[in-house]
């Protein structure tokens, strides 16, 4: 990963309705991930607007989006997000 690779997923997470969605992916995940529905349930954004901020995490590897059925299954990607977390804490501590 590079620095340009961390400061991308820094933008993308700077919204606080990406990190909501982060939140409720990690929180109610499982195996197989967990349904945009469910994900969306009770936040008070459009579905419109949660499918662009869903893209945004998927366009940097955060979040892995599968087609199950007729549903779409949101995971996070731990090894990125562990890379990333090993990288920020490298550029900023050495």
């Amino acid at each position: 990963m590079t620095d340009e690779n961390v400061l991308e997923i820094l933008k993308i997470i700077s919204h606080p309705t990406r990190i909501e969605i982060l939140r409720r992916i990690s929180a109610r995940s499982e195996e197989d991930g967990v349904t945009c529905s469910c994900v969306l349930d009770g936040m008070e954004i459009s579905q419109s607007t949660f499918s662009h901020h869903v893209s945004e995490l998927v366009q940097v590897g955060l979040v892995s989006a599968k087609a199950q059925g007729r549903f779409n299954m949101l995971t996070i990607n731990r090894e990125l997000w562990d890379e990333f977390q090993k990288k920020l804490t490298s550029a900023i501590f050495g």
